[in-house]
Formats: C-alpha cells, sequence, structure tokens
C-alpha cells in the first residue's frame, strides 16, 4: 500500500471532512503489480472466447437437434453435425450478448482486488456508454434490413424488376462501390450501408448472372460485388469528418479533428481511385484479378513515388512559413527611467 495525497481537485469526500473538522488530506491508494493487470486484461478476455466458443456449440447442436427431428417427421435426410452446420444453426447473436455480459461481470470481479467496487462499476458504465451509440446504429440498420427483406417491402425484389434490361451484370462492382460510398456518407454509418446493400446487390447480382444462365456463388462479379460494398462501406470511416473512427483516432493521437481528416482524404482518395480503375472497373469485364491486383499495387507505389512528398521537407516548409515573430514595444510601454532590453526592437527612435 502506498499513501498519496488525494487527486480529485474537488473530491466530495474531502470537503465533507473539512467542513465537519476531520481533514483527511491523503487518500490510500494500492499500486498495482505487473501480474494484476496482467490479469485484469486476460481472464475476462479468456471468459469472453470460452463463453462464444460453449455457447455457440451448444445453441448449434440443439438447433440441429431440431431440424433434424423436423427432417425426421417429413422423410427427409438429417442434418450432419459438423463445424459449418452447428455455426449455421447457433444463436449467434444472443451467445454475442451473453457472452459479453458474462465477461464484463467477470471483468469487475477481477479488478476487485485494484479498485473499489464503487470505482469497478463506474468503469463499467463509463465503457457501456462509449457502446451506446454503436449499439443504436446497428439496432436501427438491423430494423432497416428486416423492413426491407422479402417478407415485408421486397426492396431487392423492386430494384431487380426495376433494372430488368437496364443494367448490364458487368457494372455491378463499379456501380454498387460508388453506391456504398454515397450511402455510407449519407446514413453516416458503415453497418448501415451493409445492412442496406448487401441483401440488394447480392439479389440482383445473382438475378443478373441468372440471366446469363451462370448463376454460381463464387463467380467473380458476385465475389467483386460483395467486396465492392465492403469497400465502399469503409470508404466512408477514412473519409467523413464524423465518422465515430475519425473522431476516436484523433482523440486519442491528441490531433486537431479537421487536420486528421484532411491529411486522411488524399490516402483514401487514391486508393478508392486506384481500386475503381484498376480493379472494380475490369474485373466486371473478366479481366483476372491475379492481373489486377499487382498492377493496382504498382500504381499505388508510383502514387507515392511521384506525387508523396517527405514528412522532413514539409517541416521545413511549416518552419520557414512560421518564423518567430520579434514583439515591438512601443514609448507608452517602457517604464520611465527603463531602457527596453538589447534584443527587443523599440518604437523610440535612434
Amino acid at each position: 500500500m502506498t499513501t498519496v495525497r488525494c487527486s480529485k481537485p474537488k473530491c466530495g469526500r474531502c470537503r465533507s471532512a473539512n467542513s465537519a473538522g476531520l481533514a483527511r488530506p491523503l487518500r490510500r491508494w494500492k499500486t498495482t503489480s505487473f501480474p494484476e493487470i496482467a490479469r485484469n486484461a486476460l481472464v475476462p478476455l479468456a471468459t469472453l472466447l470460452i463463453a462464444i466458443v460453449v455457447g455457440l456449440w451448444w445453441t448449434g447442436d440443439t438447433g440441429v437437434e431440431a431440424a433434424n427431428r423436423e427432417a425426421l417427421q417429413v422423410g427427409k435426410p438429417a442434418v450432419e453435425k459438423t463445424v459449418w452446420t452447428l455455426l449455421g444453426y447457433a444463436s449467434s447473436n444472443w451467445i454475442l450478448f451473453l457472452s459479453s455480459f458474462v465477461a464484463s461481470i467477470v471483468a469487475v470481479a477481477v479488478t476487485s482486488r485494484s479498485l473499489t467496487m464503487l470505482e469497478s462499476m463506474d468503469a463499467w458504465v463509463r465503457g457501456a456508454k462509449t457502446m451506446f451509440l454503436a449499439i443504436l446504429i446497428l439496432v436501427l440498420a438491423w430494423g432497416v434490413a428486416r423492413i426491407c427483406d422479402a417478407d415485408h417491402l421486397n426492396t431487392a425484389g423492386f430494384i431487380v424488376e426495376l433494372c430488368q434490361g437496364q443494367v448490364s451484370v458487368a457494372w455491378m462492382p463499379t456501380l454498387v462501390f460508388l453506391l456504398a460510398a454515397a450511402t455510407s456518407f449519407a446514413t453516416e454509418s458503415s453497418w448501415t450501408t451493409l445492412g442496406l446493400l448487401m441483401p440488394l446487390s447480392i439479389s440482383l447480382t445473382h438475378y443478373l448472372l441468372t440471366d446469363q444462365n451462370d448463376a454460381d456463388p463464387n463467380h467473380p462479379l458476385m465475389l467483386g460485388t460483395i467486396g465492392a460494398i465492403l469497400a465502399g462501406s469503409v470508404f466512408y470511416s477514412h473519409c467523413s469528418s464524423i465518422s465515430d473512427s475519425t473522431v476516436l483516432s484523433s482523440a486519442m493521437t491528441g490531433c486537431d479533428h479537421l487536420d486528421h481528416v484532411a491529411t486522411q482524404l488524399p490516402y483514401a482518395g487514391s486508393v478508392a481511385l486506384v481500386s475503381l480503375l484498376f480493379g472494380y472497373l475490369p474485373v466486371g469485364f473478366r479481366y483476372s484479378p491475379i492481373v489486377l491486383l499487382p498492377l493496382g499495387l504498382i500504381v499505388l507505389f508510383m502514387f507515392v513515388q511521384f506525387l508523396g512528398r517527405s514528412c522532413d521537407i514539409l517541416v521545413k516548409q511549416l518552419s520557414a512559413d512560421h518564423e518567430p515573430v520579434v514583439p515591438v514595444i512601443s514609448e507608452d510601454q517602457i517604464p520611465l527611467g527603463a531602457e527596453p532590453a538589447g534584443d527587443v526592437p523599440s518604437g523610440r527612435p535612434s
């Protein structure tokens, strides 16, 4: 145990003690050793991973058993228990929620030797508050995706019918990439964009490939369309000034927020342009990714070599643009009977 002075300038406990005449200027803190820090970090993480694995296996096994009972009643073959079928029949959302909650409770219990219960619960509440906005966005995105499914608005069916004979499947990766980038900026969320465009774009691409008698799930155009949705959604996170990842990055590094956004734009914009011109556009016309990926890397390397600037050169330019200004003292600011310092110019004529 080490005894240090209370670090809170407005500690209510100290003010109450002082007003009662029982001054307690010292507060006891327990020194946390490295093994305790490792235990506080690793035990909740291990609990989370173990709970997820056990929960997915348990719910998946229960789901496969229920599916086999239904299949037996209608005379269908039983479902084989494999890793993929267990994951497919598992209640992943429910298990992830329960596992994270249990791990957070374990974290509070484990830190009881380093923190008081009040401090542990305060940290738990503050951590939960940081996740509130992300959870809210996810819930709204899931709600929009549910409304747009085939049982409600059937947005995918509407777009498929609207684009029948109007859009070529070769343009799907390019159009989806641009649409995902625009949608992510409009909705201010990458997750919402994924929830909106994944079912729509995959359904439309599958329909257009079916017209060509080439509806393969591993078709290059299908894979390119899915990749375009992911890339266009993530593009927003690097360019928007209101993206959570951009805000947190600038806050954690102590960088000015708008300066961080301005320095991100050239990198994200150049990569997006190269991906569009040397990736999604040619892959729609059956060019092999084996050729396009190295070509895109070469173009990005040329971007850096010919358009990039060295940090040392930028520092020298900024230093030259911001030379120190020497203050000029007027005669009114010079005390009576005093002369200004030798290095400070005066408004008094020599």
